[in-house]
């Protein structure tokens, strides 16, 4: 078992926090002759008071390199941490670190609250930016729509002045002055 209380982390923030790690033995000989010594028998409980301070000091270090937020947050990213820092320390004894877990964290209750505060507001805004995104998509579309009516509307009346422009033309070439036709069509 580890357990470190009152860390100041980066945020300037004091938590505690506990759980368990695991380690197995590697190499009898280095653990028996840096760590058993001439006991008889040695127990879990002899091994766990031979790594607590180690243990608790490199958690603690780690804990104060974080914000809570990244502690809270990034169990596995802490867990591999602690993995790499502690390796080294446990192959020293002849041990290897098999891995970390943190069971409790002690954070006040006005953080939780402001960080809870803090995850409305961050939801909040990012709804209104869907929703902003969502309008100019819109937007978008509703002038991509206007365009393409303008130009459906240009070529229609494009045809027709096409169609008028042929008309007249055979008007012409049957003898028909178009513009005549078109004033007594008028009166």
């Amino acid at each position: 078992r580890w357990g470190v209380p009152d860390v100041l982390t980066q945020d300037r923030i004091s938590i505690g926090a506990s759980g368990y790690y695991t380690t197995k033995i590697e190499d009898p000989e280095e653990f028996y002759f840096n760590i058993v010594g001439n006991a008889q028998v040695y127990k879990e409980e002899q091994l766990q008071l031979f790594t607590k301070t180690d243990v608790n000091s490199i958690v603690r270090d780690l804990i104060a390199r974080r914000t809570v937020l990244e502690f809270q947050t990034a169990r596995r990213e802490f867990a591999d941490a602690a993995h790499e820092v502690l390796q080294p320390v446990f192959n020293r004894w002849g041990l290897e670190f098999v891995g970390l877990t943190i069971e409790t964290q002690n954070i006040p209750e006005q953080f939780l609250q402001a960080a809870a505060g803090r995850t409305i507001v961050t939801l909040e805004k990012e709804a209104q930016l869907e929703g902003a995104k969502a309008d100019v998509t819109l937007a978008q579309l509703e002038a991509q729509k206007s365009y393409f009516t303008a130009q459906i509307e240009a070529a229609r009346l494009r045809a027709l002045g096409q169609v008028d422009v042929e008309i007249m033309q055979n008007q012409q070439s049957i003898g028909i002055n178009p513009l005549d036709l078109k004033r007594i069509e008028a009166i």
